[in-house]
């Protein structure tokens, strides 16, 4: 390596050295009189008015659907992504497709995706959590800002792995009408400019607000946090993530999935209005979730008022499943459903639909062990701090609830 460095050396004259010496000091000069000019994304009015102005040049109707797809985009983007789209367009909402298309690509390359909206329309048995998120959607309302109320910034939701935190988060982007923004604070942190990139985010759900924010299992993109050993990276990005989410005045929630609450720093954890406990569910939690999974498969539980099974039969499929996460209860029926498939298959069967006894769930149960008797000590030093937060369930009321005992009597 020496000998190639002096052979480069010699090759080059020593006048042209000098020049590329004095050039490099001028520019170490210069650097810092350099402004650097940054041009902020159009906001929705900018926006609506590129759209609308395309749309009566190419006799197309104007559709909210396409303004929402065109956020987030740069206004000479937004022409030219609208212009190259039309060609492959038969309607305007096959327009707004393409356009989202084009920023879902754009954006995950930038460590941001847009999610899909979930498989099921509940989570099942969060009542209490549900109606925290009613509250947060109404603040939306222009009406709000009439009274002076400010929207805020976002909840933690926080509970061993499967218990429907991010279904949930799912489903709050729903429950408001906004869309569902998922970013990776490790990609973030492990980034070649992390303070880049984590500006470049932010910048870009400001753009696409109002929208939530959503960070899935947040807490593990800040182990060893506060020791340095990333060089201060993590402890820098979350001082600016901290600023940010106590100056913007953007409709931006933010909603972050743990399981560990106690990785997070102290001061970030206070700047969310609330900490939700996901815990494993009740009874009638579970009745509820049952009931979503087999709706999928089964056309005979598609009927809320008319169950194929007799209360006595729920309650025995209820106690063997009593220790299962919502996720392990939905894949038991899936795996059912899959199984019952197969063995029609087997005959040369095609049948109407698929039909499931409570036997097969009930054999199902016992093909898994529940995370809960896996991970025991894991899943048990979380729920023993459940009492530092609000709980996302309320009361069983259920007919299933299971009656209080007496220890000594």
């Amino acid at each position: 390596m020496r000998k190639r460095i002096d052979q480069l050396n010699e090759s080059i004259h020593p006048e042209e050295l000098e020049l590329l010496g004095w050039l490099l000091d001028s520019w170490l000069m210069l650097q810092p009189l350099i402004p650097v000019l940054t041009t902020p994304m159009p906001d929705r009015e900018t926006v609506q008015r590129i759209v609308t102005s395309f749309c009566s040049q190419n006799q197309i109707c104007d559709s909210s659907a396409l303004v929402r797809a065109c956020q987030g985009l740069p206004e000479g983007e937004i022409e030219l992504v609208l212009e190259r789209s039309l060609a492959f367009a038969y309607t305007v909402e096959k327009l707004a497709d393409l356009v989202l298309d084009h920023k879902v690509n754009k954006l995950r390359g930038r460590g941001l995706e847009f999610i899909a909206e979930p498989d099921v329309p509940d989570a099942g048995g969060l009542d209490l959590l549900d109606e925290s998120l009613s509250q947060v959607a109404s603040l939306l309302s222009p009406e709000a800002q009439k009274y002076g109320l400010k929207f805020p910034k976002g909840m933690i939701l926080w509970g061993p792995p499967g218990t429907g935190k991010s279904l949930s988060a799912k489903l709050a982007a729903k429950k408001m009408g906004v869309p569902l923004l998922a970013a990776d604070w490790g990609s973030i942190v492990g980034a070649s400019r992390p303070d880049f990139a984590l500006r470049e985010l932010l910048e870009l759900t400001q753009a696409l607000s109002p929208t939530i924010l959503y960070w899935d299992d947040f807490d593990k993109g800040f182990a060893g946090w506060d020791s340095n050993a990333d060089g201060g990276v993590s402890r820098r990005l979350s001082g600016k993530l901290l600023t940010w989410m106590q100056e913007h005045e953007y409709p931006i929630y933010i909603v972050a999935t743990v399981n560990r609450l106690g990785m997070l720093p102290p001061e970030l954890i206070r700047r969310f209005d609330d900490i939700f406990f996901v815990d494993l569910p009740h009874e009638g939690a579970m009745y509820e979730i049952f009931n979503l999974h087999l709706q999928k498969y089964f056309p005979e539980f598609r009927h809320a008022s008319i169950s194929p099974w007799t209360d006595d039969e729920w309650r025995i499929l209820l106690r063997d499943y009593r220790l299962c996460t919502p996720a392990e209860i939905g894949n038991a029926v899936r795996k059912c459903a899959e199984e019952i498939y197969y063995r029609h298959q087997v005959r040369g069967q095609q049948p109407d639909e698929l039909k499931v006894t409570l036997d097969d769930l009930r054999r199902q149960r016992y093909q898994f062990t529940p995370s809960m008797l896996r991970d025991e000590e894991q899943i048990l030093a979380i729920r023993n701090q459940a009492t530092y937060a609000k709980s996302a369930s309320g009361e069983d009321r259920s007919r299933f609830s299971l009656p209080l005992q007496e220890l000594f009597g």
